[in-house]
């Protein structure tokens, strides 16, 4: 092939000859070529990682199924540090005391009528040694508005969830949101008793699935911390009438919520109060952490 291809003659003028480049030059320019292919393909790789996760859209809102079952395991810590009284100092005691409260709540979609949900929650604990429980009926619709109330019977109004919540009221203001993106929520009460001040700071860190007793599922998580957060209470006053209680609170959380139905897969938090009534200073530290064990669907 080699004698064949070179005895044809040229019939027309060829270009000028082009220097070719020497062997050693060859092997440099293809390695180079391969080094700046791998240095684009690492910031491909690096700008995919980092944007698309700020560009990812979350919808806030709720999809259930009428008959499907959540179970939560509960737990609940409480630490007070004993104030010692300059007027009886055995009034409080000294040191510090802490308290340990587990329980289960069962959550059953009951009802649906094309645009609110029904939901039973039944709470399950122990309390001085004794079976105690609890249960609350939900109204919650498609966007998250949420009302509680007594099951047995009375229907009396329990609370108003979302708007007794500013943090659940500011989620309910927009229909989605960026993962990366921030929210300051004001805090504030209706309450004449009970003034808050401050805000709460809402971050919705990103995309990502997580495994729980329940199973293994695509969540966004949301983190949640204080910001000068203060509260003045109107309490009973052991020398008749009322005073001021008045706390400074540290708070932070962390919620893992499925991610297209809303549903509440596992969270954390952790809060800490100074408290300071009639000249008397008291430290608590409250954690709770909540995670799904169950997950019937019809």
């Amino acid at each position: 092939m080699r004698g064949k291809v070179n005895s044809v003659p040229s019939e027309t003028p060829s270009a000028p000859n082009q220097p070719a480049l020497p062997r050693r030059g060859r092997k440099r320019f293809g390695k180079k070529l391969y080094v700046v292919i791998a240095i684009i393909a690492v910031v491909v790789i690096a700008v995919a990682l980092l944007i698309p996760q700020g560009a990812a859209i979350i919808p806030l809102s709720v999809e259930y199924t009428v008959g499907e079952r959540m179970v939560y395991n509960n737990t609940q810590t409480v630490t007070m540090q004993l104030p010692t009284s300059t007027v009886d100092p055995s009034l409080f005691g000294q040191g510090s005391r802490t308290t340990t409260m587990n329980s289960t709540t069962t959550v059953d979609v009951i009802d649906f009528d094309g645009e609110v949900y029904t939901l039973n929650h039944t709470t399950s604990m122990e309390m001085l040694g004794h079976p105690f429980s609890i249960s609350l009926i939900e109204k919650v619709n498609k966007t998250g508005y949420s009302t509680l109330f007594f099951a047995e019977g009375t229907q009396m109004l329990a609370s108003n969830v979302s708007t007794s919540n500013p943090v659940l009221t500011g989620l309910l203001e927009k229909p989605e949101v960026r993962v990366g993106e921030s929210w300051e929520i004001p805090l504030s009460t209706n309450n004449a008793s009970i003034g808050m001040t401050g805000s709460m700071t809402l971050t919705f860190r990103g995309i990502q699935n997580i495994t729980v007793p329940a199973g293994t599922y695509k969540v966004f998580r949301v983190d949640m911390s204080s910001n000068n957060v203060g509260m003045n209470t109107k309490v009973l006053s052991p020398y008749g009438g009322t005073t001021t209680l008045s706390s400074a609170m540290s708070i932070s959380a962390q919620y893992y919520v499925e991610y297209e139905t809303g549903c509440h897969i596992e969270y954390g938090m952790q809060m800490t109060t100074n408290s300071v009534v009639l000249g008397i200073n008291s430290t608590t530290s409250f954690s709770a952490s909540s995670t799904l064990v169950q997950h019937i669907k019809p």
